[in-house]
């Protein structure tokens, strides 16, 4: 296939190209370049063309980093709901949701997605039924097994079931033959996981060579009961019942932060990528730590605004040099799926932040660098940097193409008024999967 527009943004390294063009043959890029040079090209004749005008940008598939597909139903969350109230309320729907409705659910949010630009996510598994509505779809992605709730000292049967929940998905997976599909594992915080529990999913994932995604330092909840085993965490477990609370809750608080006590828990290993989402509540040497650990972060600004968790050291994370990606997290808390929003919220973030450090912004860097949140460096931390990402050929065909006013830097024209209303068209591994007529197949 061949598509042109008024403009391309590679992301891997080149500048914007006018009056742009990208050749597709199967599943892969053959060329981006110039219109009239890959036009010129003499594998270029034959194809079925598809042109989207001189206000249109053509863009790698977008990366959403960290989204659970399945809660979809719950949301919209429309108004700031603190995030222990808003956890009851989770485990509530969860339980009264009529099995049927999962897969609607998962369905929903991954049209949604589609519809917004995006090829590619760092999916949380539940259940399961993400992971099959991306591989129905063909979106690319991770899909991060999630063990959930094993705080007692006795945890074999819930990991024996996470066991077999990974092998389905490992099913899902291989039967849809997509090298931009993969399985990863996620223990989920360090507040509904014993220790123990998260050794056992990081011991998997190692033995597997799986990547792994954890959510860190999301609530000030989390941090307190971390550092001194008090706080909503601790009343909530207090009144949970059920399994032996955690060892910190017993303790009284390690005087450690979210990141530095599942570091203890061995999630951080050479060679082995490690995901952490959120990030919000780190301490002075955290980012250090991140650094030297080879981890990446999954941002999801919006989200932690209306659960009111606070705000990540955006600013100092990107001069880290850490790998960073950019998530929407659920719908059930968020307003939307648009991850266009997100670079918007992250953009306010980093410029709340350089002005209380008395740093100026340079706008058009941020705008780039954001993009590439969600794209080439997006890939990076999901360890998918290989297939997607960029529009470099040889890579999966995942392609985005957005209407454009105007005519200044394409790069803040997306990050600063682009939502996913303004996507024309995505396509994932060569084939038109969304026009903005609506789904294709």
């Amino acid at each position: 296939m061949l598509i042109t527009a008024g403009c391309a943004l590679p992301m891997d390294g080149r500048p914007p190209i006018a009056d742009a063009a990208v050749l597709t043959a199967g599943a892969r890029i053959v060329a981006v370049g110039p219109r009239r040079e890959v036009l010129a090209r003499p594998d270029a004749a034959g194809h079925e063309r598809r042109d989207f005008g001189a206000g249109a940008v053509l863009l790698p598939g977008l990366l959403n980093a960290h989204i659970h597909l399945e809660y979809t139903h719950l949301g919209p969350l429309a108004a700031p709901t603190p995030f222990f109230p808003w956890l009851r309320g989770l485990s509530d729907w969860s339980g009264a949701r009529a099995e049927e409705d999962w897969g609607a659910s998962a369905a929903d949010g991954a049209d949604a997605c589609l519809r917004g630009g995006v090829t590619c996510l760092g999916e949380i598994v539940t259940r399961g039924e993400g992971v099959a509505a991306m591989a129905a779809r063909g979106l690319h992605g991770v899909a991060y097994v999630e063990l959930f709730g094993a705080r007692g000292a006795d945890f074999a049967p819930r990991l024996a079931r996470f066991d077999e929940r990974v092998a389905r998905v490992r099913e899902i997976v291989d039967a849809a033959g997509d090298p931009g599909l993969r399985v990863g594992l996620s223990p989920h915080t360090p507040y509904t996981l014993s220790g123990a529990a998260i050794g056992a999913v990081v011991a998997r994932a190692h033995e597997a060579g799986a990547p792994l995604a954890i959510h860190v330092g999301e609530s000030p909840g989390e941090a307190e009961l971390l550092a001194s085993g008090t706080g909503p965490i601790a009343d909530w477990l207090v009144t949970a019942g059920g399994e032996t609370p955690l060892e910190p809750f017993r303790a009284g608080g390690y005087g450690l932060s979210p990141l530095a006590y599942v570091a203890a828990q061995g999630v951080f290993r050479p060679g082995h990528p490690a995901l952490v989402v959120h990030a919000v509540h780190l301490d002075g040497d955290d980012v250090a730590a991140l650094a030297r650990h080879g981890a990446a972060v999954a941002l999801c600004p919006r989200s932690n605004d209306l659960l009111c968790c606070g705000e990540a050291p955006v600013a100092t994370l990107l001069q880290a040099g850490i790998p960073l990606g950019v998530g929407t997290d659920s719908l059930g808390s968020n307003r939307d799926l648009d991850l266009f929003n997100e670079l918007r919220a992250l953009a306010a973030i980093v410029r709340r932040q350089e002005q209380r450090a008395g740093r100026p912004v340079d706008e058009g860097a941020l705008a780039r660098r954001l993009l590439a949140l969600a794209t080439a460096e997006g890939a990076r931390a999901l360890t998918l940097d290989a297939e997607l990402g960029t529009l470099t050929p040889g890579k999966l065909a995942d392609l985005a193409v957005v209407a454009l006013d105007g005519d200044d830097d394409p790069y803040r024209a997306i990050v600063e008024r682009a939502s996913a209303a303004d996507v024309r068209c995505t396509m994932t591994s060569g084939r038109v999967v969304y026009e903005a007529a609506g789904v294709v197949g």
